[in-house]
Formats: C-alpha cells, sequence, structure tokens
C-alpha cells in the first residue's frame, strides 16, 4: 500500500491525538474511498497501539448503523478500549449513493441521539469511512461531529494509488501524469480534494521548470485551503509558492514566503511542516551562499524528522546537509553525511534516496580526487535511477559518469555520456547544467 507524502506525514499527529488523551476520551474521523486504503489505516493503528490499549473493530453494518449504541450496550465494553469503527460498505456506496440513504439517515440520527454515550463514557473511537459520509454527518449530526479531536482525509482510491505508483516509479513521462490528474480532477467535487490535486499538478510543472503554471496551481490550492480555514495544508501550499520563487532566483521573497509557512506550522504546532520549511528555507541559504544559516535550518529539520520519525525528510535534509559541507569544501564531513542518509535510505528501501546519495556520494569523491571510487558510486546510481524511471535523474549520473572520464583523459566514454545527458535534459525541457556544455565545448564537440 503506497500513500502520497502529505498523507503519511498525517499518522504522526493522528498517533499523538490518541496517545495523548489516555485518559480521556477521543473522537477521530479518518475519511478515504477503498476498503483497500480502509484496511492499511487499520493495520497502522493497530500496530501502533498494540499493548497500549485494548483495540476493537466494530463493523458499520454489525452495528445496524447505530455504532455508539452497539459498543456501549456490549457486554465487554471498555472506556479503555479503542474502538475502530469501520468495514464501511464503499463498493455499493460509490455505486449507487443514493440506496444507502436510509442507512446514513439512521447513523446520523443515532449518533446525534447516542452523542451523550460518547461524553459520559469517555469513548475512544475512531470512524473510518468515506468523506461524503464524514460530510454528511458534520452537516447532519453536528453536536456529535463537535466532539471531534482530529480529522485527517485519505482520499486516493485504489486506482489512484497504482497509476500515481506507475506514474513516479515505472518511467511514464511527466505529461501523463498531468493528463491523469486532470481526469482525476474532473471526477472530483470536494473542492480541498480539488486543491490537493491542485498541489500536484503544481509539483509536477515545478520539476518541469514551468515556474507560472505551478505558481498558478499552487495559488488556487492555496486560496482553497485559506477559505476552508485548513492552516495545515495552506503552510503547505503557501510555501510551495515560496519554492517557486526561488526557482526564479527570487530568493528573498521565497524566504519571506516559506518563513511565513514556517510560522503557521509552528502556530498549529504541525512538526512535519515545521521540518519541511526549515529544510526549504536551508536551501535557499544555501542559494544565498550563507551557508552557516543553512546548517542551522537544516539541523533543526533534521532534529524534528528524527522525533516523528520521518525517514524519507530525515534522508533529504541529512544529503542537503552534505551539500552544505561539500559547498565549504569538507567532503569528508559531506561523506559522513551522504553515507548515513544511504543507510536510511536502503533500510527503509527507498530507492529514490539510495540513488540520490549514491550519486551525492560519487560528486564528493571525484571532488576528492578519487575518480575510479565516483564512477562506482554514479554508475550504481544510474542505474537505480534507470529502474524506477526518473529521467532527471538519469540525466544528472549521465553527465556526472562523462564528467569524471573527461577527468580520467578518456574523451570517448566522457563524450557518449555527455551527450546522453544533453539529450535527456533536451527531451525533458529541461535547462542543460554548465558544467556539462563547458566539457563538451573543451571535448570539440560542435553544439
Amino acid at each position: 500500500m503506497l500513500l502520497r507524502k502529505r498523507d503519511e506525514l498525517q499518522f504522526p499527529q493522528l498517533f499523538a491525538h490518541i496517545r495523548y488523551r489516555r485518559q480521556q476520551g477521543v473522537l477521530i474521523f479518518l475519511s478515504c474511498n477503498t476498503e483497500e486504503v480502509e484496511r492499511f489505516l487499520i493495520e497502522k493503528l493497530k500496530e501502533e497501539f498494540s499493548g497500549q490499549f485494548p483495540i476493537e473493530e466494530i463493523s458499520f453494518t454489525d452495528a445496524d448503523y447505530v455504532p455508539l449504541q452497539f459498543i456501549c450496550r456490549s457486554a465487554d465494553f471498555s472506556p479503555g478500549t479503542l474502538y475502530i469503527v469501520c468495514k464501511f460498505p464503499f463498493e455499493d456506496y460509490y455505486k449507487n449513493p443514493q440506496s444507502m440513504d436510509h442507512e446514513l439517515e439512521r447513523l446520523t440520527t443515532a449518533l446525534n441521539i447516542g452523542r451523550e454515550y460518547f461524553s459520559s463514557r469517555n469513548l475512544k473511537c475512531v470512524f473510518i469511512c468515506p468523506p461524503e459520509v464524514e460530510d454528511r454527518i458534520q452537516l447532519k449530526a453536528p453536536d456529535f461531529y463537535l466532539f471531534t479531536h482530529y480529522s485527517a482525509s485519505f482520499t486516493d482510491d485504489q486506482k489512484f494509488h497504482r497509476d500515481i505508483e506507475n506514474l513516479e516509479r515505472g518511467g511514464q513521462d511527466e505529461k501523463k501524469k498531468i493528463d491523469f490528474l486532470m481526469r482525476v480532477l474532473k471526477n472530483t467535487i470536494k473542492k480541498e480534494d480539488k486543491a490537493d490535486i491542485y498541489l500536484e499538478l503544481g509539483e509536477i510543472y515545478a520539476n518541469l521548470s514551468d515556474a507560472d503554471t505551478a505558481m498558478f496551481y499552487w495559488r488556487k490550492a492555496e486560496a482553497i485551503y485559506r477559505e476552508s480555514g485548513n492552516e495545515k495544508k495552506y503552510a503547505s501550499a503557501h510555501g510551495s509558492i515560496g519554492l517557486v520563487y526561488e526557482n526564479l532566483g527570487q530568493l528573498e521573497t521565497a524566504l519571506k514566503y516559506l518563513k511565513e509557512a514556517l510560522a503557521t506550522a509552528r502556530k498549529i504546532g504541525y512538526w512535519p511542516g515545521e521540518a519541511d520549511q526549515l529544510g526549504n528555507i536551508g536551501l535557499v541559504y544555501i542559494d544565498l551562499g550563507k551557508l552557516e544559516e543553512a546548517l542551522k535550518c537544516l539541523k533543526e529539520a533534521l532534529a524534528i524528522h528524527r522525533k516523528i520519525g520521518y525517514g524519507q525528510g530525515e534522508i533529504t535534509v541529512l544529503g542537503n546537509i552534505g551539500v552544505v559541507y561539500g559547498g565549504l569544501g569538507q567532503f569528508q564531513d559531506a561523506l559522513q553525511y551522504y553515507n548515513e542518509a544511504l543507510d536510511i535510505a536502503r533500510k527503509n528501501r527507498y530507492p529514490q534516496g539510495e540513488a540520490d546519495q549514491l550519486g551525492n556520494i560519487g560528486l564528493a569523491y571525484r571532488n576528492l580526487g578519487k575518480p575510479e571510487e565516483a564512477l562506482k558510486y554514479l554508475k550504481e546510481a544510474l542505474e537505480i535511477y534507470l529502474k524506477i524511471g526518473n529521467r532527471q535523474g538519469e540525466a544528472n549520473q549521465f553527465g556526472g559518469i562523462g564528467l569524471v572520464y573527461s577527468d580520467l583523459g578518456q574523451p570517448e566514454e566522457a563524450i557518449k555520456y555527455l551527450t546522453d545527458s544533453e539529450r535527456i535534459y533536451q527531451l525533458l525541457n529541461l535547462p542543460i547544467p554548465q558544467n556539462i556544455k563547458n566539457a563538451l565545448a573543451s571535448l570539440k564537440i560542435p553544439r
């Protein structure tokens, strides 16, 4: 089961709400669209809290859509148990939502009537249902919904997960990703779900170096999150706009947006967002040549990623700290951070992170005057990028390998790899790095 990064980042806060209310009642709503996602969420909850709470699954249908009454009247009722109200008939509902009007009316009526069961008995309940059903509960059972301590949306359907995985890992080009997301967008009703797709589209266009279109979609997402009061996602969109300004070279404007996003994340206590924005601010400071300030921000980000257990964030920040040390000419220190990031990527079976760090290590060895070591790591990175279909990663590694062969005085090999790199950059409509251009020019290849 593969969730998007922004979905995975919701788990630390979800777990914290349950853990910190151990002696009290807690009401959580998790929305999703398929049984597969529901089962994944249940497994995550059981994995996290096994041994801390008794956990019991309550089926909507077995409870006859009156789950609170069903729980409180059961012979083995215990206020210390974490009850997961689940097994909603997703397939039947999405085939014909109107066919379940009677059951949903029964559910919302029962929740309104049974709200005192919740408040008086300190129930710990996690409801897992379609987002449309959560919306209906909020509308038709508002007195009950007011007890909600946390709500998170995992709205990707099974096909969306499968297609996104194929698109990101299976060598599909960016245009196919855009076409796919635009088809999903046409069938999306909820504004916040549309905003999530706008965020995805913004990321793709940013990767294509199309700053104007990336900005267009991120501003649309930002406006929806501002209107809905979703400060967590608003901070993410606002920070993304800051990254566009960074790519445009407007570094002071980028810092303004990123610092505003950081302030919002801190205000609401959203640690993953705080770590992301600190990491992004660190990158801007690198661009500004303020390496000591960059290190301070990156190390703060690293501490938070470690605190919340977000491995991918840890890998990225460790690599960027290595980049700073490389910029300071401290290549041995850079290697230490790259290797630590590489170990975590391999432990977490994260091929993108593994390839990124192998490439970083290869470049560090080139700077240390160890071309054979550099080639070994750069070729390992290239092999992974080819396997997962990351074309920009391929272009970077072809270029790095070509530069090392140029250092070794092997012009034929250098030309082969450098021209492959140039070709991919052109296919992706990305600017060709200046060092690639310079190397080709020095090898007397007419451009």
